[in-house]
Order: structure tokens, then sequence, then C-alpha cells
């Protein structure tokens, strides 16, 4: 083989000479091929194993969630309720007022001292509502007889 040959057989020329791929590769190609993809296949691995644990850390942490979420479960049930009442009531107390206003013979100021009287305990508010309509009229009167405190006796000692 001259000189030329060698030249040809370099750039891939027609004239270059046919030899079996093992033969025309230089040793650390191969070599090297195997080493990366060893080096691919063991990063690999070691991603796998990487991911594995992230997974399973990421799985215990949304079963802790799920834990505090069942726990918590009961409690966001009773904030419900507490503000489904507290909306109930609220709605109650203009109920209220509107049925006393149907009561016919009472002052404005009579309607408002009642409503302020039977408001402010929860108890007469539920007892009003029991009542049936002919009663209702009754328990106000009963009520503006008791009215706003006002003291029997005299403070100032002269």
């Amino acid at each position: 083989m001259s000189l030329g040959d060698d030249m040809d057989a370099e750039r891939g020329s027609p004239n270059a000479i046919d030899s079996p791929p093992s033969i025309c590769q230089p040793t650390g190609v191969g070599t090297s091929t195997a080493t990366i993809g060893k080096k691919k296949g063991s990063l690999v691995s070691k991603k796998r194993k990487h991911n594995d644990t992230i997974i399973e850390n990421l799985v215990t942490e949304m079963g802790k969630i799920s834990s505090a979420c069942e726990g918590s479960k009961e409690d966001f049930k009773k904030i419900a309720n507490f503000f489904e009442k507290k909306g109930q009531s609220d709605e109650r107390r203009v109920a209220l007022f509107e049925e006393i206003m149907k009561i016919e013979d009472l002052s404005e100021d009579d309607m408002l001292i009642a409503g302020e009287v039977i408001s402010k305990d929860k108890s007469k508010i539920d007892f009003f509502f029991t009542l049936p309509q002919q009663f209702k009229e009754r328990y106000v009167l009963k009520q503006l007889e008791g009215g706003p405190y006002r003291p029997s006796f005299d403070f100032d000692p002269v």
C-alpha cells in the first residue's frame, strides 16, 4: 500500500482499500464508546434511584397531607355548620322584626324595644318562632312589660 492509498483511505475515496470495520477502527474508539455506554447506563440507573427516592418522599408527604386533611375534615364540617347556623340566626333576627311589625296596635318605639329585647337572647328568638301566631302578640307585649332595666330606687342620697 502506498502513501496515496493511505490518504485515499482516510478521505473515504473509492481508491481506498476495503477492510473489515473492526480492523479499520482504532482500538480506543470502540473502548471509548463502550465506556460512554456504561457511563450512560450507570447514570440512568443512578437517576432512576434518585427519582425513586424523590417519588417515595413525595408519596410519603402526600400520605401525611391526606391524613391531615382527613383529620381536619370533621373540623371543616363543624366550621361550615357554624356559619350556616349563624346565617340562619341572622335571617331569623330579620324575620323577627318583620313578625313584630305585623302586630297591630304597637307604636314604632314599642316595635323597636320589643325587637331589641327579644333579639338579645337567642332562646327568646327561638321561643318566639315556636309560638303559634295568636300567641306571638302576647309574648311581645309581655317582653315590653319587662322593658329595659330601670332602677326602682334612688341613687342620690339627699
